[in-house]
């Protein structure tokens, strides 16, 4: 099953944990862990910061940017550091929402040592939340661990993150104690009305329904992935295409087939229109098992070298973390390497193609190679 591990989604769910401060911003009794206010962030940079969420929802991460690098400009021009570390957030935001992770977790340390430096716990604490989802995009899963652990010790009880924090620690355990990590689910439905996290809801139904989906509980994962879709569809949501994703899931698990290769569909055409979804490479990636399952062997194989060749692209912006070269040496090319290799080299044989055994030898090599500076680097 392709969803066997929590940690094959990570990459495909790489937003829904990131905290951009315009986004989510924190309880209506004002912020008690800073030193100080900040007139620019609530006051004189509201047209900027309203003109970077309108880029932001529309896709347009790059110059959604560079207006957050305007405000922060002249945050630091009125030495306002409390402005400044949210503008950092929410560079480190589109950096992360643009895949640009070595970006992104610069960023995110920058305004972390800021909000420390002048005493803001609380951000700080939301900085180690989104900190500890780059980890978990690049499968460092000790550093995430160590980031959420940091996070949990400058939070709050009722921060506005928490509900956050909470399906962060959910996805976290999710591999060793399934059972915890449904508490920490729920318990972030419960929280989320009252922390103003209406986007959180979903996301949570959404890793409720994996981890039944990943326990063979079918009929339980129905129901959540369709109740995550329907508040995205009654929210007007942009981001329906994680729960085509997932429904596409449920279905190949069902091997309903077409029922999986229709929502597989929707989620890439989601994805080619710059909504929030799964990455390509995966999408592609699950496409191909589709068609593999339907005896479509040619396009399946297309599929998978899509996915193989986006993935090399991927890969180039992963942290130079030994651990997290190691994690996503796992969850990649034991995944995607596979799938091509073993389809390239099985219609070699069928079709006696020396093109295509050439294909399939050249990224057996191109494994190993990678395998082998990898542990060369223990």
């Amino acid at each position: 099953m392709l969803f066997r591990s929590m940690a094959t989604l990570l990459r495909g769910l790489c937003l829904i944990l990131l905290l951009i401060l315009t986004g989510s911003r924190p309880r209506a009794g004002g912020r008690r862990e800073s030193p100080h206010s900040s007139p620019y962030w609530s006051q004189g940079a509201v047209p900027l910061l309203k003109r970077a969420i309108d880029l932001r929802r529309a896709g347009d991460y790059a110059h959604s940017e560079l207006v957050y690098r305007q405000g922060l400009d002249e945050a630091r021009r009125l030495g306002d550091s409390l402005a400044a570390v949210k503008f950092l957030i929410s560079i480190g935001g589109c950096q992360l929402f643009d895949f640009r992770y070595r970006e992104a977790m610069a960023t995110f340390l920058e305004a972390r040592a800021l909000a420390l430096s002048i005493g803001d716990r609380e951000d700080a604490g939301a900085i180690a939340v989104n900190l500890a989802n780059v980890y978990q995009q690049v499968w460092d899963f000790p550093a995430a661990n160590r980031a959420a652990e940091d996070g949990l010790a400058n939070a709050p009880p009722d921060s506005y993150f928490m509900p956050q924090l909470l399906i962060l620690l959910g996805r976290l355990r999710a591999n060793t104690d399934p059972a915890a990590a449904r508490q920490y689910f729920s318990r972030a439905l419960e929280i989320a009305p009252l922390a103003n996290s209406p986007a959180v809801e979903p996301q949570a139904w959404d890793l409720l329904g994996e981890t039944d989906l990943n326990g063979g509980r079918l009929d339980d994962a129905e129901r959540e992935f369709g109740e995550a879709l329907r508040l995205r569809i009654t929210r007007h949501a942009r981001d329906t295409g994680y729960s085509y994703s997932l429904l596409g899931a449920l279905a190949l698990a069902r091997r309903d087939l077409p029922t999986a290769e229709h929502y597989t569909e929707m989620a890439i055409r989601a994805a080619h229109k710059g909504e929030p979804s799964w990455p390509l490479h995966r999408l592609w990636h699950q496409r191909g098992e589709i068609r593999q399952a339907q005896g479509r062997l040619d396009t399946a194989l297309a599929d998978f070298s899509a996915a193989l060749d986006r993935v090399g692209q991927w890969r180039t912006q992963i942290v130079p973390a030994r651990s997290s070269l190691t994690g996503a040496n796992i969850g990649l090319e034991e995944k995607i390497f596979r799938s091509f290799i073993q389809l390239a080299a099985n219609l070699a044989m069928r079709k006696k193609d020396p093109s295509l055994a050439a294909r399939a030898w050249e990224a057996l090599e191109t494994k190993d190679r990678k395998s082998t500076r990898l542990n060369s680097s223990h």
